[in-house]
């Protein structure tokens, strides 16, 4: 996930051979080949997982663009409650208002 977007798939596939293989997959976007990998293998979850933070980081920075999530406090109407804290892509943020 980068902020609320769903930005790619990690599967597990059993081989003929019984050892699992993780296919990795990023969703929606695209790139030349030699900027990223959209797809890929690996042996384990851990280098699935790698692969796919690397390739959206590499997109990312191709598209001159940076995760930018940051924390807001909405304080709720009645004083009696407690604060409701949530996170929200900067994007998504509306600009004070006078």
């Amino acid at each position: 996930m980068s902020g609320g977007l769903s930005i790619g798939r990690i599967y597990r596939r059993d081989s003929v051979s019984g050892v699992p293989q993780w296919t990795w997959l990023i969703n929606g976007i695209s790139a030349p080949p030699e900027v990223m990998n959209t797809a890929g293998k690996a042996a384990d979850f851990e280098g699935a997982d790698a692969a796919l933070k690397e390739n959206w980081g590499k997109w990312l920075a191709w598209a001159k663009l940076e995760e930018n999530t940051e924390v807001v406090t909405t304080m709720p109407l009645s004083d009696s409650a407690d604060p409701i804290v949530q996170e929200v892509p900067a994007d998504e943020q509306s600009p004070p208002t006078a």
